[in-house]
């Protein structure tokens, strides 16, 4: 069978992209793109070739030129700095200005912001006045969908636009570019759009791939200037290549570029060098293709036997897949094997040019060996060439430099594992405070969202939790509420202002004291206006913000996963404030909820104030909730028709949609710090008298295991808890001792296992069968265990935020959303009761 010269080899092209701090999902704010490039996966970058050859010339023109170089976000970003810095120095130098002319500057630019105030407020109350949004155009907007990449497709790529971005939050830093890399410096570096073009078009001109190229490359040392110059292919269009540069392709991968200048003064000895790959380094690498350019700084070692082991420096490019690895080591399907010499030393300047030649006819014939053999004849041609060819190179060098070489196309070792469909999504409301991330992007929230996602990664890895997970998967995204939360007035006594030119709006700045610990003030304004915003008219604002900003997560997700809409799962850990956000509108959610794809377009898209999915369990972390109950007055009571309330009796269960307090959920958990100032219990609220006589469960420290009984540290948590109200009244009433754990096995639904299965029924007073109604636990408050420190005034003024970072916690959530009752009876992770045994009985 004969090799195939009269097309070249195929190109292969590999997207790239400078977002590997935003993939890592960091628990602190990324300040700048990488500064090298990382590819994505072979099949994502399939993908996005795709849709990118599925474009039109003119959209394909336009996409190349967002494609930017590291160069040009240098210059931007250097541009950007020095207008600031005038900025600066001429608000710093304002003071010389003539007093009239600063007071007209002033006065001008109060008019200018009196009618954007103007303005905005017209376009508020004509948005009010149409009361929703329409459907089709939310619908048109939410399909837009990229490229999904990296892990559970947190992140999608605009093959457009040329972008990297998050889908489930927003990204307040700079764009995030992507590159489409057809010939490259190194693995890290594709070579910018223009090269890349003059690169393949001289290529095709010249066709290095031919077999007879290495004789015709051979023979222009011998035959002067003259033959040497139907080699070159000038340069001239890209930036690289300003004041002329030549190119000499040196295979079917290699090429390398030299300014005119050297080109000018080659002699045959530097084109020996050039050929041979020898010691002298001239002009700058580029390689045809991803791979082809991998393989070149990152050789595999031959071994004895054929196979490959881990190169001595091993890549290391970063994986588009976040939260596991896969070996750097390149695999081929077909062209040449490189490594050390047979005797493990690197081959001489002049042993290797005494051997090219030979080389060159070895790869010709080689060439249709592995054609005619696949595999079996790469395997054969590498071993035979193996002590001829050198490894990598110690400049960058290509290390088959001269020699030709098929071209070279990985065969997917790269791609990641398939992971397994996400079965439970964990939807996470933050508290207060977020306004505060609109001025320090340290405070965003997406950042504890990483820290827990990630946590939670590393306990479910433990034996416990990977024995009741099984081959379940988790995902939590950040519900961002605060940031979607617009303040609207009541329209008509709006129209009432602008009718009246009542137009006299000020802000929180303008009534604050000012030189006055002026940072506490700032704080102050951002963290704790959420709590008066809370209690006042804009209340259903704010439970509007929530609810949208989860249902159009939700929509999102489902949109990219289709199957969870019918299996999946939905939990939400409410923090802070949003705890008392969500417990509204929960309790104003209809028992179930139909799935999604049954949802006509009007519910699905302008639902204000519900959720457009069941909630299956509720972490309250650090919450008011119990204060608020308090304040109204109201009562913490099962929704009947739940999980373990489909047959409750009426004095155990409501079914009343709209009862502040009557949740449709499974199951509730109310977990806080001792320390946690903004904490409340809220046993309490389900039944005051048996609420004295519970003690809050301590949460098991995953140092201790995290099949521990929660009993074992239940002492040391009520211990934790007396130091803060030392000299005040034990708050968890007299039982200052666990109690007694019965000798049965409580299961998720409420029931404990006593007798035959099946012959079980929960026995006791009202009181009692609410708790278990509640959670399988028949206990809301959960503690976690402070750390402790120097003081605990210090741990009260952290405490609040402390929960993402714990290990217990998110060892406890994991716990709690997937064991089953198999789990606790296998594991005895049944958690201790406090309502006693008489209220087990048979029927």
């Amino acid at each position: 069978m004969e090799v195939d010269d009269s097309s070249p080899p195929p190109l292969e092209v590999r997207w790239l992209h400078l977002g590997t701090p935003y993939l890592d999902l960091s628990g602190v704010p990324v300040s700048a793109p990488a500064q090298s490039y990382a590819a994505f996966s072979k099949s994502e970058s399939s993908q996005m070739e795709t849709i990118f050859l599925s474009l039109s010339e003119e959209d394909q023109l336009e996409t190349r030129t967002k494609n930017p170089s590291l160069e040009d976000l240098a210059k931007e970003k250097a541009s950007k700095d020095k207008i600031e810095a005038a900025k600066a120095k001429s608000k710093k130098s304002g003071n010389v200005k003539g007093r009239a002319e600063l007071e007209r500057e002033e006065e001008a630019q109060e008019a200018d912001e009196l009618h954007a105030r103007e303005e905005e407020r017209k376009r508020e109350v004509e948005m009010e006045l149409k009361k929703s949004e329409k459907a089709e155009e939310i619908e048109k907007e939410e399909k837009k969908v990229g490229v999904p990449v990296a892990k559970d497709g947190l992140f999608e790529v605009d093959v457009k636009e040329m972008k990297l971005y998050p889908i489930f939050w927003e990204n307040r830093g700079p764009n995030i570019p992507v590159r489409r890399g057809r010939w490259f410096f190194d693995e890290r570096r594709p070579c910018p759009e223009d090269m890349c073009d003059e690169l393949e078009e001289g290529y095709l001109k010249i066709k290095p791939w031919v077999s007879s190229y290495a004789d015709e490359l051979q023979a222009s040392l011998l035959n002067g200037k003259q033959a040497e110059a139907k080699l070159r292919f000038e340069l001239v269009k890209s930036k690289e290549a300003a004041g002329g540069s030549t190119v000499i392709y040196q295979d079917a991968v290699t090429a390398r570029v030299v300014s005119e200048s050297m080109t000018s003064r080659l002699s045959s000895t530097l084109w020996t060098a050039l050929r041979a790959g020898g010691s002298y380094s001239a002009g700058t690498h580029v390689y045809r293709g991803y791979h082809a350019a991998l393989v070149a700084f990152h050789p595999p070692n031959a071994v004895p036997g054929g196979s490959s082991s881990q190169p001595s420096t091993p890549t290391s490019r970063p994986l588009s897949l976040v939260g596991s690895t896969t070996s750097a080591r390149p695999s081929f399907s077909s062209g040449t094997g490189t490594g050390t010499g047979t005797n493990g030393a690197r081959p001489s300047l002049d042993e290797f040019r005494k051997s090219v030649h030979d080389v060159g006819k070895e790869l010709k014939d080689g060439g249709r060996e592995i054609v005619e053999k696949g595999l079996d004849g790469l395997a054969e041609v590498g071993e035979r060439l193996g002590g001829a060819l050198e490894g990598e190179g110690q400049d960058g060098d290509n290390p088959v430099e001269g020699v030709e070489m098929p071209n070279v196309q990985d065969n997917g070792e790269d791609e990641e594992p398939e992971a397994a469909e996400v079965t439970d999504l964990i939807l996470i409301v933050h508290g207060i405070g977020q306004q505060l991330a609109t001025t320090h992007e340290g405070f965003n929230f997406v950042y504890a969202a990483n820290i827990l996602r990630k946590e939670a990664q590393k306990q479910a890895l433990s034996p416990a939790l990977a024995s009741i997970m099984r081959d379940r998967q988790v995902q939590f995204l950040p519900i961002q509420w605060r940031a979607s939360l617009k303040l609207v007035h009541n329209a008509a006594e709006a129209q009432e202002d602008l009718d009246h030119d009542l137009h006299n709006e000020f802000t929180l700045d303008d009534v604050t004291l000012k030189n006055n610990i002026q940072y506490v003030r700032e704080l102050t304004n951002a963290v704790l206006i959420d709590i008066p915003l809370f209690m006042s008219s804009h209340k259903q604002s704010m439970v509007e913000a929530v609810s949208m900003e989860c249902n159009r997560t939700y929509r999102k997700w489902c949109l990219r996963h289709p199957q969870f809409a019918q299996t999946g799962r939905v939990h939400i850990i409410a923090h802070s404030l949003g705890s008392a956000l969500v417990a509204d509108i929960l309790s104003d959610q209809t028992t179930t909820f139909p799935k999604l794809p049954s949802l006509p377009k009007q519910v699905l898209y302008e639902t204000r104030d519900r959720f457009i999915f069941d909630t299956h369990s509720l972490f309250l972390v650090g919450s008011p909730l119990a204060l608020f109950m308090h304040l109204r007055q109201a009562q913490l009571v099962p929704r009947r028709g739940r999980e373990r309330t489909k047959n409750s009796p009426p004095d155990e269960a409501l079914d009343r949609a709209g009862r502040f307090g009557c949740l449709a959920v499974d199951s509730i958990y109310n977990i806080f710090m001792p320390s946690d100032p903004i904490a409340y219990l809220l046993n309490a609220t389900v039944d005051s008298k048996l609420a004295k006589h519970k003690t809050p469960l301590a949460i098991s420290q995953v140092t201790a295991g995290v099949m521990a009984s929660l009993s074992e540290s239940v002492g040391r948590g009520v211990g934790t808890l007396s130091k803060i109200f030392d000299g005040i009244p034990n708050p968890f009433g007299a039982a200052a001792s666990p109690s007694k754990r019965p000798q049965t096995i409580r299961l998720p639904s409420g029931l404990e296992l006593s007798g035959p299965a099946g012959s079980e029924r929960l026995r006791g007073s009202v009181g009692e069968r609410r708790f278990s109604a509640l959670n399988p636990h028949g206990n809301l408050d959960f503690c976690l265990n402070s750390a402790g420190s120097i003081s605990e005034y210090v741990d009260m003024l952290t405490s609040h935020g402390d929960y993402w970072a714990d290990k217990s916690f998110a060892a406890f959530i994991l716990a709690e959303i997937f064991a089953s009752k198999e789990d606790l009876v296998r594991t005895g992770m049944g958690a201790p009761s406090s309502q006693g045994e008489d209220m087990i009985g048979s029927l």
